[in-house]
This record gives structure tokens, C-alpha cells and sequence, in this order.
């Protein structure tokens, strides 16, 4: 009886482990997650090729748990990782994925900051030997018909900082992001924000897309309503920690938002969010 009952759970735990697999096959879409890491910045990219793509990692080491429950468990390399500038709410966890996962290559802004966690970050890269390389506008990750392009900074705002004299600020370096899949765009901002508060981020014309991460947490003018009305979006998704200090996000940031007739969704009051598209069409889940 005891053999029984042995192999009677052996065999419920293959059936688990057989769904699990199954499950985590590609499905030939493109997953995008925005993660929940309390007051800062993490998002993943999976590619209708099966590639990962991870963009910033948040203030902690929340990132490992949330990749534990979007990445198949036997799914142990990043392809790149995006830092969007060297802050620590979007540095600091990328340290703990670096040691973990196999990491194919970085891409950053040629900025520096010499603080222990962006010390951190480059020790682990130069141990594990991990290619860096800068990306800024007009840059292109491309797998098949997917695409990420750079928007900002350009290469000459980047010289302005580096002549400068005194402290950067690297928010209004940040590097923003468009993804596309076909007919499907999300811009990710990272904390440039395109307002009064950043003279640099500046185009004639921005795309329409489907969804925004919007800029640094949703501080006040953290996009104008102009920007907004170019963009066009149908998602804000707002990544900021509960009962933050900061008082994040603004309130007038909100109802700008909701003057748009945008969608909002905070990592504070939802969770994470994962938008799946095929190119056509997507959804949010």
C-alpha cells in the first residue's frame, strides 16, 4: 500500500510537472511584463522567438521572484538587459540577475555613477565577461519581426552632459524605449520625462502607440498633454511602490490621465501586468 500511494503521487507529480512544460511552451507571441518591485522600474520582454529581454530591475531583489514566475523554470538566460540610467530604483536588483542568470549582453547609456550599486553592477559584469554596449536613439534590437528601437538620448545631449560642470541628472537621460511587434507598440519611458521638467526629450512628432510605461513613477509634468494626445494610448501603466514616501504618483499626473480618457494601471493597487500581442491585436492579462 505504501509502494501504492508512492507512485500514485509520483504520478500526479509528473502530471503537474508535464502541464507545467507544456504550458511554458512559446506560444509565438510577444509577452511583455511590467513588474511589481515596490518604488522603481522592472519590465521583461519574451519574443515570439523565445527571447528575454529584461528593462531595468528595480530597488531590490523583488525582480528574482517576479522572473521566477514569468520565465519557464528551466529557462535560465536573459538575452540582454536594458539599464534605462543608473539610479538604484532601477538598478539595484539587475546586480542579484546578473549573478543568477546567464546574460548575453548589456545595454546602457554611456553615463557613470559611482555609487556602490553601479560599482556592483560592472564588478559582476566584468567577472562574468558580459559584452556592454551603448545604446542611445536610432539603436535597434531586431528578432525577426520584432523590434526594439531607441527614441532618446541622442549621442549630442550625451555630450553636453559629459562637458557639463557639477552633478547629472540622469533621469533626463534616461534611455526611452519603442517596442513593436506588426501593428503593436509600448513606449517605455524610464524616468525621462517628456514635459516641462525635460527640455532635451523633445520630437516633432511621436508615434501613436498602444500602451506607455509612463515617465518617473508619474511625477507632476511628467508627460505634457500634447505628448499625450500624439501618443495616444489606450494603457498607462505606472510602476510605483505602495505608500511611497514620495507621494507618487502625482495627483495631477492622474488626472491628466483620466482627461485622456487613458487606462491606468498601478503596480501599487494591481500588481503586475502582462500585455500578450500577436501583432494584430493584444491584451492584458
Amino acid at each position: 500500500m505504501k509502494c501504492q500511494r508512492l507512485f500514485i503521487i509520483g504520478l500526479g507529480l509528473g502530471t503537474l510537472l508535464l502541464l507545467a512544460t507544456i504550458i511554458s511552451f512559446p506560444d509565438h507571441n510577444l509577452h511583455l511584463w511590467f513588474f511589481d518591485v515596490g518604488q522603481g522600474d522592472s519590465a521583461l520582454i519574451k519574443t515570439p522567438s523565445n527571447h528575454y529581454f529584461l528593462i531595468d530591475g528595480g530597488p531590490s531583489d523583488q525582480v528574482i521572484w517576479q522572473l521566477s514566475k514569468a520565465l519557464p523554470f528551466w529557462q535560465r538566460r536573459i538575452d540582454a538587459i536594458f539599464l534605462s540610467h543608473p539610479h538604484a530604483d532601477h538598478l539595484i536588483g539587475l546586480v542579484e540577475v546578473l549573478k543568477r542568470y546567464q546574460v548575453g549582453c548589456v545595454f546602457v547609456n554611456p553615463v557613470k555613477n559611482n555609487t556602490p550599486e553601479w560599482q556592483a553592477f560592472f564588478s559582476v559584469i566584468k567577472e562574468k565577461n558580459i559584452k556592454v554596449r551603448h545604446f542611445w536613439q536610432a539603436e535597434e534590437v531586431i528578432d525577426k519581426d520584432f523590434k526594439i528601437t531607441a527614441l532618446f538620448p541622442d549621442q549630442k545631449i550625451l555630450q553636453s552632459f559629459w562637458q557639463a560642470q557639477g552633478p547629472m541628472d540622469f533621469n533626463l537621460l534616461s534611455q526611452v524605449l519603442l517596442v513593436e511587434l506588426g501593428n503593436f507598440k509600448s513606449l517605455l519611458f524610464g524616468d525621462a520625462e517628456a514635459g516641462a521638467e525635460n527640455p532635451y526629450l523633445e520630437f516633432s512628432q511621436w508615434p501613436s502607440v498602444d500602451l506607455i510605461k509612463v515617465p518617473h513613477h508619474g511625477s507632476k509634468d511628467f508627460l505634457s498633454s500634447e505628448v499625450l494626445s500624439q501618443l495616444s494610448p489606450w494603457v498607462a501603466v505606472i510602476s510605483v511602490g505602495l505608500n511611497n514616501s514620495f507621494k507618487l504618483p502625482d495627483s495631477s499626473s492622474l488626472d491628466l490621465l483620466k482627461q485622456k480618457k487613458i487606462n491606468i494601471w498601478r503596480t501599487d493597487e494591481k500588481g503586475t501586468l502582462e500585455v500578450v500581442s500577436d501583432g494584430r491585436g493584444w491584451l492584458t492579462r
